[in-house]
């Protein structure tokens, strides 16, 4: 091995097992990479199914730009495609690749395409930040199998967006890079930082939304609500909150769960407590499908779809709604009878295992 590729594939494992040890790249997630050469590109990866806990300078291979293997043995990252568009857009000496719980959790969140982060002094920490009041946005693309046909999407979105440091992939993790290793090093321990403290304050929002008034929770979640009037053309939005000693309760119960159907969309966010929506395909077009709701999750059933819904057994639940019009929400109901044929069962955190 050349100095440079040994020294590279020696730093790169390092970062692999500091990936690890922080909880950003367990078990054989993640993938590294680092510039040997820009002509001809020679990158130096880290090979396909190792685990990153016991990652060694072996587990690292150079590649050429057509991505063969031209030194040490193993097959390159599955998602070695990526790591090459990411050079030729940006730039980039290194590329980085992690599958935190907190990227997960935001990636999986985002409804508007991306990740906002801006007003953490965290942020000076990426290159070129120079305050705490720039605005990082983050994109999130859809997962995929097929990287190899995603990468010119990549390349389009990275040009599209200059300014990023990096992006996420859907329920997968975050890429970032930098002008070598050190910088892209950097940009991961800076984000997973600040991805885990918005993850953390979100928990907090639903826990301190669970018994704030009103007023305080539309207020709090009002950036999340203004983007869910501009991607759905809602117009206002309120809080329901039902507990087991909400007055005329059975009678409140009896109309939402006995089917029935909307002028508009149903847009729940629950904040506390649980319950089951039951959504019925149409004229028997298919089976029932029972969705059950907990704090933290948003849903939405379409205008004119047929459901109804229940609560859990300890009957409290409290949630933002929002509207097109509070018109458009009077039921309208089915008189099917499909609705009495079933029994909510609300599971919570666990399952039926299949025998």
């Amino acid at each position: 091995m050349s100095a440079t590729f040994a020294a590279l594939a020696e730093a790169l494992a390092e970062v692999g097992r500091h990936c690890y040890e922080r909880g950003w790249a367990l078990g054989t997630s993640g993938n590294f990479s680092a510039v040997v050469r820009t002509e001809p590109l020679t990158l130096a990866i880290t090979t396909s199914g190792i685990d990153k806990g016991l990652l060694e300078p072996k587990h690292i291979v150079e590649i050429d730009d057509q991505q063969r293997v031209t030194r040490g043995s193993g097959t390159p990252s599955a998602e070695t495609t990526l790591h090459l568009a990411i050079v030729r857009a940006r730039r980039a000496g290194a590329v980085l690749h992690t599958h935190s719980i907190w990227s997960t959790i935001l990636s999986e969140a985002a409804i508007d395409g991306g990740v906002t982060i801006e007003a953490y002094e965290m942020l000076k920490g990426l290159g070129g930040v120079r305050t705490h009041e720039h605005r990082e946005r983050l994109p999130v693309i859809e997962n995929t199998q097929d990287w190899t046909a995603a990468a010119p999407e990549i390349e389009t979105m990275l040009q599209k967006h200059p300014e990023t440091h990096g992006f996420l992939i859907r329920r997968h993790g975050l890429y970032t890079w930098g002008k070598d290793l050190a910088e892209a090093k950097r940009h991961i321990e800076i984000l997973e930082f600040l991805f885990e403290a918005m993850g953390r304050k979100r928990g907090l929002a639903w826990q301190a939304a669970a018994n704030a008034p009103a007023e305080a929770v539309l207020a709090a979640y009002a950036p999340e609500i203004d983007k869910l009037k501009a991607r759905g053309g809602y117009v206002t939005a309120d809080i329901i909150d039902v507990t087991s000693a909400t007055p005329n309760l059975e009678t409140m119960l009896a109309k939402f769960s006995t089917e029935h159907w909307h002028d508009e969309d149903e847009v729940r966010f629950i904040i506390r407590g649980r319950g089951l929506f039951h959504i019925h395909p149409r004229e028997d077009a298919g089976p029932v499908i029972a969705i059950e709701v907990e704090a933290g999750d948003l849903i939405r059933v379409p205008r004119g779809t047929w459901h109804w819904f229940d609560l859990c057994g300890d009957r409290d639940i409290r949630a933002i709604r929002l509207f097109q019009d509070k018109a458009g929400w009077t039921p309208h109901y089915t008189e099917s009878g499909v609705d009495k044929g079933f029994q909510p069962l609300c599971l919570g955190p666990t399952y039926i295992p299949l025998r």
